[in-house]
């Protein structure tokens, strides 16, 4: 008997098979890195610096982005956690061990929370079971979506906030999303313009979401201060502390050389490759199969998340970890080809 999609026993085997499929593709990745030779995730020693409360030592593009480093913190002096790193057979010292060990994990949840996220989505915007699963294993095996999981990166929390903040947007639930968005604009700065989009939504330009758009601005204000004053306190200059528009004319300066990179090899490669490869065209092949059909149905606003994202990649230079933002208005049109292309009368069906 197959259970219903509202059952707890659904959702729960739904989650056990992300969660396998997540664990097998990032945890050979988790085993291999090593803080002391980690090219191309040099973003990831300044979070592991932060999780031991340097952030003098920390550029301050990533300084801001603590609410992963400050959970292995929190975590890491528990007796529970540093007698499961013993088990390790790695030559690393046991506190890199427990850093590395508790970074994994904490990026393994947010990306098991992302997908199952992503597959409900997937669901309520009409691809039913078959389109979610595969767009959601595509999510999962994205080059990104693994090394975000199995390095001491921060990226997951940014997926997670951004895939949850568009599904709470899609099923107008203005309560939780007037109360996470706080908080979840801490998690990388990338998901504050993301929390406008509700705005284009007649049913959240409401006060309660206005109290909360504000709110998210000054935690994100806050925060940054309060940062800063560890900073200073640690007997850095003053003139290390940069401010939000500081940080981001220093990408702006960066934009044209980043253009012209991704006209290499190289740099064609990141952005296309790393994020989705070759459901990239076949996303947009999706596209245009549904402004025929209309099966799958993502408000157009949404879709401004792909220009963004590219703005996003122009900005940092990390090309492909900046273009998989836009995965969840991305991957969905990906998924409807490929479920085209395998059942031919899937258009015959919907439009009947």
């Amino acid at each position: 008997m197959i259970p219903n999609k509202n059952s707890i026993l659904y959702k729960i085997f739904i989650v056990l098979a992300i969660s396998s499929l997540v664990y097998s593709t990032s945890y050979q990745q988790f085993k291999s890195f090593n803080s002391s030779i980690s090219v191309g995730f040099n973003d990831a020693i300044s979070y592991i610096r932060m999780s031991r409360n340097d952030y003098a030592a920390v550029p301050e593009v990533h300084r801001y982005r603590f609410i992963i480093p400050k959970m292995v913190n929190i975590i890491r002096d528990n007796q529970i956690v540093n007698n499961i790193s013993n088990l390790s057979r790695s030559n690393e010292n046991k506190e890199e061990k427990v850093t590395k060990l508790l970074f994994y994990i904490i990026n393994l949840s947010f990306t098991i929370a992302t997908a199952f996220i992503f597959f409900t989505f997937l669901e309520n915007i009409g691809l039913e079971t078959l389109g979610a699963a595969i767009g959601t294993v595509i999510f999962i095996t994205s080059r990104v979506t693994i090394f975000s999981t199995s390095t001491p990166l921060i990226d997951s929390s940014q997926f997670f906030s951004i895939t949850l903040i568009l599904n709470l947007l899609y099923s107008k639930n203005i309560n939780a999303l007037s109360l996470l968005a706080p908080i979840l604009v801490l998690t990388k700065e990338t998901v504050f313009p993301i929390i406008f989009l509700p705005f284009f939504n007649s049913y959240f330009r409401k006060f309660k979401y206005l109290l909360s758009t504000i709110s998210s601005i000054a935690s994100i204000i806050i925060s940054r201060n309060i940062i800063n004053n560890m900073v200073i306190y640690s007997n850095i200059e003053k003139n290390n502390v940069a401010s939000i528009f500081d940080t981001l004319y220093s990408h702006i300066l960066q934009v044209w050389n980043n253009f012209v990179y991704i006209f290499t090899i190289n740099g064609f490669h990141d952005l296309i490759f790393s994020p989705y490869g070759i459901y990239l065209p076949a996303a947009a092949l999706g596209y245009l199969i549904n402004k025929n059909h209309n099966i799958v149905r993502i408000p157009n606003y949404y879709l401004l998340i792909i220009p963004y994202s590219l703005i996003l990649a122009l900005l940092s230079g990390n090309l492909g970890r900046m273009f998989m933002v836009s995965f969840p208005v991305v991957i969905p049109y990906a998924a409807l080809f490929l479920i085209c292309l395998f059942d031919k009368n899937l258009l015959i069906k919907r439009s009947s």
